[in-house]
């Protein structure tokens, strides 16, 4: 949809797509949920996760390797954005 002045303001849907840096990268939508994944890696529990088919799973893991493969460009304008290259990747450092 573009308005008076020609600016696209719908983004395109990433349907089909299953990683997070394509999904960032081609500027496909995406729900950030950055915050609630940082807790499932800060809490240090173990996690089955159990979800339905087409549910996000491979999205989440997606996401998880791009924290921990240090792509802080993928998190501009997200929750994680300054949290995993201030906090959480210092912390892990080993």
């Amino acid at each position: 949809m573009q308005n008076n002045y020609g600016y696209n303001f719908m983004k395109n849907l990433p349907i089909g797509t299953q990683n997070f840096e394509i999904i960032r990268e081609e500027n496909n939508l995406y729900i950030d949920k950055t915050r609630h994944i940082i807790e499932l890696i800060t809490t240090g529990r173990k996690y089955f996760i159990a979800r339905p088919q087409q549910f996000g799973k491979s999205v989440l893991l997606s996401t998880i390797d791009a924290i921990f493969s240090k792509r802080f460009d993928l998190f501009k304008g997200t929750f994680a954005e300054g949290y995993v290259k201030n906090v959480l990747i210092p912390h892990f450092q080993y």
